[in-house]
Parts: structure tokens; C-alpha cells; sequence
């Protein structure tokens, strides 16, 4: 999935008609047990008193390497994330996002996890490098 809605407009007024867009320092992970909208809700979290929370990441080219210049171009984390172990059943977890806020905010982009996975109590989330990936599609992969 691409940029949420709200990114998407945010990044067209940035670059057509100089609208300021400061990124910021610190992104936030988090994982979602159902499938978010092309408006970044329904992201459903699983519940912080079994050890969830976002994992803040520094939002540079160390974490996120350069966009592919390919069709569609796709971004991909760079560094390995990890989240912290659970403390109790987090469920089956399908879904990634990333927030500008450690907790509450609006979800600014999310993905598909290509395989699902059940979260236990004593387990972790992990993600290699390359395998959080955004992508931007061209107009025609869009329309179809």
C-alpha cells in the first residue's frame, strides 16, 4: 500500500506549490491485526499492557535506504527492528505502519506483511533489513 490519503497530499503540496514539509526526526513502527484504510485508520494495535509498543526509529538514510528509481519505486528499511518482547498473546499480526507518533496519531503509511505471524507471550516481532517496504505506483498501476 502506498502513503496513506492525507501523506499522499501532504508530499503532492510540498512539491507542487512549495508547501513546507519538514520531516521528522523520529518515525514510529507499529503492527496492526487488521487491515488499515486508504485513510490510515482502522489500524488496530495489539494491547500495550502485553508488552506492545511502536518501535521509534531514526528517520534517515542509515534506517531507510534510497528510494529504487524502478516502476513503482520502493523504499525499504536498511537496519534491522525489532520489537520488544511480548508478555502476553498479541494475536496474528498482518500489518505494518508507521506513525510520526509513538502513541495515538494517525497512521502515515502502511503495508501487507507478506507472511502473517501469530504473537506469543515470550515472542518478538522482527524485521531484517529489506523487509519493511513502501512503494509509490505510477498513475496507470494506480488506476487499474
Amino acid at each position: 500500500m502506498p502513503p496513506t490519503n492525507a501523506q499522499k497530499a501532504r508530499l503532492l503540496d510540498h512539491y507542487y506549490g512549495g508547501t513546507e514539509l519538514e520531516p521528522p526526526a523520529k518515525l514510529f513502527i507499529g503492527l496492526s491485526l487488521t487491515e488499515p484504510t486508504a485513510t490510515g485508520s482502522n489500524f488496530t494495535e495489539p494491547s500495550g499492557s502485553d508488552g506492545y509498543e511502536r518501535v521509534e526509529v531514526d528517520n534517515d538514510t542509515v534506517t531507510w535506504q534510497n528510494a529504487t528509481i524502478n516502476d513503482p519505486s520502493v523504499k525499504k528499511n536498511d537496519i534491522p527492528i525489532e520489537f520488544p518482547e511480548a508478555t502476553g498473546d498479541w494475536g496474528e499480526i498482518k500489518y505494518w505502519g508507521i506513525f510520526e507518533q509513538q502513541t495515538e496519531g494517525t497512521c502515515v503509511d502502511w503495508a501487507k506483511l507478506s507472511v502473517s505471524k501469530i504473537i506469543s507471550d515470550g515472542d518478538a516481532a522482527r524485521f531484517k533489513k529489506g523487509e519493511l517496504r513502501t512503494i509509490l505506483l505510477n498513475p496507470q498501476e494506480a488506476a487499474d
